[in-house]
């Protein structure tokens, strides 16, 4: 997603932005064309979820907050 989303800040002009969300459509990764997909049914930007599913799916393994101790 990073080279997704850095393609993307790399063009300035819509019209660009918008020819290179259709490349990647139809030749990018599978994870692109999910997040673009998603995209435009409405659904979140990766970016915005990743940290509630990260916890998530760790706290779904057992894994709680990492607390630090002082002292």
């Amino acid at each position: 997603m990073r080279t997704y989303y850095a393609g993307l800040r790399q063009r300035q002009r819509t019209m660009d932005r918008r020819l290179f969300q259709l490349s990647q459509l139809f030749t990018g990764p599978a994870l692109a064309r999910s997040e673009i997909i998603g995209r435009l049914f409405g659904r979140p930007k990766w970016d915005d979820v990743a940290p509630t599913e990260m916890r998530l799916w760790l706290e779904s393994l057992g894994h709680g907050p990492v607390l630090a101790s002082t002292g």
